[in-house]
């Protein structure tokens, strides 16, 4: 009797995803000052050396361990 590896695997939760990015969305067009907080705050042109440096550092480290995760 063969077994079915594919129960182990989970599907993409695409749903889920799809209602965060819904929420989110509505949250922004409610309250557009949040909207633009995020974006003044992402908005590279006004951060130091050592902000970049350090934020860098951490997309590295949690490539890493996204890395690490899916290894073990």
């Amino acid at each position: 009797m063969a077994t079915d590896d594919t129960d182990d695997v989970r599907p993409f939760p695409w749903l889920e995803l799809l209602l965060v990015t819904t929420a989110a969305a509505l949250v922004f067009q409610l309250f557009p000052r949040v909207w633009w907080g995020l974006l003044s705050t992402i908005d590279v042109r006004t951060w130091t050396w050592r902000t970049y440096a350090v934020i860098c550092g951490l997309a590295i480290v949690a490539l890493a361990g996204a890395k690490a995760w899916q290894n073990r």
